[in-house]
């Protein structure tokens, strides 16, 4: 399965997620919104319920963010199958939890919760769920550069990269050198090495 496919797939399954937390909602809203409320006094504590669901995904999200970064390690490697199966099992938990305030939104409707607060459990919902998204840009570029290693090979790569320009900074400095004494090697050298403008700048 090709990066492209995973990318639909997971994007396919936050879509049924989204339309599975907030269906329920509409759903009582026009089926039960007109009716007499059953028990009126429990309409606050249920929108008390719903605001502290929320943080009920905290730990879930945190879960998932370092099985992001573990998916983002293993790219291009040999784990990288087994790691796009955790991420979408850790994935799938998170925003089961992400739909906890517009599923107690849904029920509260019985209790004559009124439509403002309504609102602001589903969009909160719908605001934590955006936050399972995985961008297409993540997956192009083959995960996040900080905090993560493509490959010990490119890791290898920016390392020497460094050490050469150092190395390279550290020789144009050097009195003996004979980009101080002469400005034509001085422009040819830095263009050869592609070399910032040093000490012997001025000369030339």
């Amino acid at each position: 399965m090709t990066r492209s496919e995973v990318r639909r797939r997971l994007t396919f399954a936050w879509l049924q997620y989204l339309v599975v937390a907030l269906a329920p909602l509409l759903v009582f809203a026009w089926a039960f919104g007109g009716h007499e409320p059953l028990i009126p006094i429990l309409a606050m504590p249920m929108f008390i319920a719903g605001v502290a669901s929320m943080f009920l995904t905290l730990p879930r999200f945190g879960v998932y963010k370092h099985a992001l970064i573990a998916t983002g390690k293993a790219l291009n490697t040999e784990e990288e199958p087994a790691a796009w199966i955790e991420l979408a099992r850790v994935r799938r938990l998170g925003m089961l939890f992400a739909c906890l305030p517009a599923w107690i939104a849904a029920v509260a409707v019985l209790v004559g919760l009124e439509a403002v607060p309504q609102s602001l459990l589903a969009i909160s919902g719908v605001v934590i769920l955006y936050l399972y998204r995985i961008p297409g840009s993540w997956l192009e570029a083959g995960g996040w550069q900080t905090g993560s290693r493509r490959s010990p090979a490119c890791q290898r790569r920016r390392v020497t990269t460094r050490a050469v320009a150092s190395a390279d900074a550290l020789t144009l400095r050097s009195p003996l050198h004979p980009a101080r004494t002469r400005p034509a090697f001085a422009r040819a050298w830095r263009a050869r090495h592609r070399c910032p403008a040093g000490p012997g700048a001025a000369l030339a």
